[in-house]
């Protein structure tokens, strides 16, 4: 395999992507608590952003273990 399309593969993985765009997101809507008047507000935005924070987490690290697989694999090649 060539060296380029090895970088290609090295740098990229879409769950990575996804991860950080979720943990980010669930930090904004945990942020959104201090902003809301109501305690049901701040319920419902504390366990949504709970929740999108610990799946993007997952997520992240998700990624990063299938892209180490990946480049374990490629080095066996």
């Amino acid at each position: 395999m060539s060296e380029e399309k090895i970088h290609k593969i090295r740098e990229f993985e879409p769950l990575q992507a996804i991860g950080i765009f979720w943990t980010s997101f669930g930090v904004l809507i945990l942020i959104g608590i201090l902003f809301s008047k109501t305690r049901i507000g701040r319920m419902t935005n504390g366990i949504c952003g709970g929740i999108l924070l610990v799946v993007g987490l997952f997520c992240y690290i998700k990624g990063r273990i299938n892209k180490k697989k990946r480049l374990k694999n490629l080095e066996r090649e």
